[in-house]
This record gives structure tokens, C-alpha cells and sequence, in this order.
């Protein structure tokens, strides 16, 4: 169980993003992400709808 391991844990800390900051991805490669994000359109849907909801742009891509 994540709650059991040692507060300064990786996968405490994890559990902490998804449960108290809603992330629902992670990259182990942000310039890959970045890549993908600035050369695609893929993300264009959600990175709006998080900015209409009065999410950052850094929440709304690091978030999503």
C-alpha cells in the first residue's frame, strides 16, 4: 500500500499528486512531452478546457 512507505517516498509522493493534485500522467521526458505538445494538435482540446477552468498553462500541461 503507497500509505505505508516512509512520507519522503517516491510513492508517496505520487499518490500525493494523483490523490490531492488530480495528476493523471507523468513523463519521464519533458522535452519529448514538450515536443509533442508545441508539434500536435493532440493536446490543444485539454490543454483549453484546463485554462477554462482557470488552470495555469504549467498545471494545464504538466497536469493533464
Amino acid at each position: 500500500m503507497l500509505a505505508s512507505k516512509p512520507q519522503g517516498s517516491g510513492e508517496c509522493r505520487l499518490k500525493h499528486y494523483i490523490d490531492e493534485l488530480s495528476v493523471t500522467g507523468l513523463t519521464a521526458n519533458p522535452t519529448i512531452l514538450d515536443h509533442a505538445i508545441k508539434n500536435s494538435a493532440s493536446y490543444d482540446a485539454a490543454i483549453r478546457e484546463k485554462l477554462k477552468e482557470g488552470k495555469s498553462s504549467g498545471q494545464s500541461s504538466a497536469n493533464s
